[in-house]
């Protein structure tokens, strides 16, 4: 198990995933690297969305 904690919402990974152009400077961590949120692919984005399981 490796944990990949991202500090951003679920509001705004969402609000990324509707409208990308917003949001280019939005960084996530995938499989030990960083990475352009809008730049994954959407299926990936959405695997990212749904990872969420806490509320800080």
């Amino acid at each position: 198990m490796i944990f990949q904690g991202n500090t951003t919402s679920v509001e705004e990974l969402k609000e990324a995933l509707a409208d990308p152009d917003r949001y280019p400077h939005l960084f996530v961590r995938v499989g030990g690297f960083s990475a352009r949120f809008t730049t994954l692919s959407r299926e990936l984005q959405e695997e990212i969305v749904s990872r969420h399981r806490h509320g800080g």
